[in-house]
């Protein structure tokens, strides 16, 4: 296909402007590692005695903050690396379309149910 024609008949991003999707894929993967270390320390360093305690013990608003940044952070960042999957591998404009509304309607609804349970715990 002719390469001044590639974005007009498909609505795939440009090819000029992907820059921004690797420094942002880059900075959730990093702070994804400072993250899984602090959830790690957590979740040994917490009381494993009954459902009770440890539910007391996520109730803390700093506890389930930075569990909520981990998993939102979590899928940010698999929502990246899905979408440069996507945009390689599915050619197809309406499937590709269809893939990527799929990929967003399910991130919202990982961030939304992340989020509400965080008002869960602390509320």
């Amino acid at each position: 296909m002719h390469p001044r024609l590639s974005n007009r008949y498909f609505n795939f991003p440009s090819k000029n402007q992907g820059g921004i999707h690797w420094i942002l894929q880059r900075v959730t993967g990093g702070l994804l590692v400072f993250l899984s270390v602090w959830v790690l320390i957590s979740l040994f360093s917490a009381p494993l005695l009954s459902y009770a305690l440890m539910y007391e013990w996520m109730a803390c608003p700093c506890r389930a903050g930075g569990f909520m940044a981990f998993i939102c952070l979590a899928l940010w960042h698999g929502y990246l690396g899905m979408e440069v999957i996507i945009d390689d591998y599915v050619s197809n404009a309406f499937w590709h379309g269809m893939v990527l509304s799929l990929l967003r309607l399910s991130l919202g609804g990982g961030l939304f149910a992340t989020i509400w349970a965080f008002f869960e715990f602390i509320l």
